[in-house]
């Protein structure tokens, strides 16, 4: 129980910070960051075949352990990572690189100890580059959605 509510508080409490970035960038970036998270859900599916990574504590039975950490913390911090970066590359690359080698060999490194996610098949330096590649990915998709849509970055 004490776990569910641990998961669950990751799934939120992220999205109290929303309404910090105002109504239209939410509205700008939203669609994109949805895009990765689903996109994030497959990869996920990978990573249980090809055993990249071990979850040991899941919010159900029948829901991935990723759940909370993709709809939480991912899809909100690609929001906050658009909105504080998109329009210059150099920022926007920047950011994720600091964010994402603090999460891979900090947060990680947490994660195990609590024994809730443990990198299997996978290294610290593969985990980065999966990261980096997914950064690259939503930088690129937000830019062809906004040129569809007609908006200049």
């Amino acid at each position: 129980m004490k776990t569910r509510m641990l998961l669950l508080g990751v799934a939120i409490i992220p999205w109290f910070s929303v309404p910090l970035m105002g109504k239209q960038s939410f509205k700008r970036f939203f669609p994109m960051s949805l895009f990765m998270g689903i996109l994030i859900i497959g990869e996920t599916l990978l990573a249980h075949k090809y055993c990249w990574w071990k979850i040991h504590k899941r919010p159900h039975k029948k829901v991935v352990g990723e759940i909370p950490l993709i709809i939480g913390p991912y899809i909100v911090g690609s929001l906050w990572m658009l909105k504080l970066g998109y329009g210059n590359i150099l920022r926007f690359s920047f950011l994720n690189l600091s964010t994402h080698l603090f999460i891979v060999y900090k947060v990680m490194k947490w994660l195990k100890k609590i024994r809730y996610w443990t990198l299997v098949n996978m290294n610290s330096f593969q985990f980065l580059s999966l990261f980096v590649m997914e950064a690259f990915i939503l930088y690129i998709g937000q830019f062809l959605y906004d040129k569809m849509r007609g908006i200049k970055s």
